[in-house]
């Protein structure tokens, strides 16, 4: 699948749509739980692909602390 929506940002703008027509805003909320970036959708890729064997690699960059990386390993397998 290369398409995937954050279902709750669709469905919290579905239904204050529903709720008020008028509210403008909710709007918006649809539109970026449906949009995706290209590296996201390699990410998960590489998930699928490689669930036995799952790391979480990043680059080690120069800015890039051990709490940040242990955060967002944590954000990745919550996701998976």
């Amino acid at each position: 699948m290369l398409f995937t929506t954050n279902l709750i940002g669709v469905t919290k703008g579905i239904i204050s749509l529903l709720q008020n027509p008028s509210n403008i805003l909710s709007v918006y909320d649809i539109e970026d739980g449906l949009k995706e970036s290209w590296l996201q959708r390699l990410s998960w890729q590489y998930v699928k692909s490689d669930r036995e064997h799952l790391t979480f690699v990043t680059p080690k960059l120069s800015f890039m602390s051990s709490y940040f990386e242990s955060l967002a390993r944590r954000q990745f397998h919550r996701q998976v």
